[in-house]
């Protein structure tokens, strides 16, 4: 369960709200329910079904997934600098909690951060005037949570970003990322 687990001090406040709820629950569980309602409250009309799946399988938890939302977006937040104008919570999180489960299994290793940047950085084609091109379609075929196509918009907005993984939590992470 989560409150066994050492979590890197970046993600205190997600790890302080997923440790409170009941404990009879296991991160990786509560985790995967956070990317599915995340997901799903992006669509236009929700996902009442997924909803009340949530809301009968956690019952007074429930509403602690609103509370992991604000802790996500307060995680990002306090970990974004001027050098640093991306953070990847949601990977970051995943790699620990998945690390003695499926991402084993999967062969599942996320690229570090510095190494999204560098590659953003020698990949990205310019215009003759030595501007970055735009309206390119940027392809991750491994996106994990989605970090080399959050380096390579920082480095050149204003591209169409495709991610796709053999894991479906991954690609739902890239989609909340981006």
């Amino acid at each position: 369960m989560a409150k066994t687990r050492d979590f890197h001090p970046s993600l205190r406040h997600f790890v302080k709200v997923l440790n409170s709820f009941r404990g009879y629950w296991y991160d990786y569980d509560i985790f995967r329910d956070f990317i599915d309602y995340t997901t799903a409250s992006m669509l236009w009309e929700g996902d009442k079904d997924l909803a009340e799946r949530l809301k009968d399988h956690y019952k007074e938890d429930y509403q602690k997934f609103g509370e992991l939302f604000r802790a996500l977006v307060q995680t990002m937040a306090d970990n974004m600098t001027e050098d640093l104008d991306w953070y990847d919570a949601l990977g970051a999180l995943y790699e620990e909690i998945s690390s003695n489960t499926k991402a084993s299994f999967l062969g599942q290793f996320f690229t570090p951060p510095t190494v999204c940047d560098f590659m953003a950085q020698i990949q990205m084609p310019l215009e003759e005037s030595g501007d970055r091109k735009t309206g390119l379609t940027v392809n991750d075929p491994t996106s994990g949570s989605g970090r080399l196509l959050l380096a390579f918009n920082k480095v050149a907005p204003g591209n169409y970003m495709i991610g796709q993984d053999v894991d479906f939590i991954c690609t739902k992470m890239t989609a909340v990322n981006l």
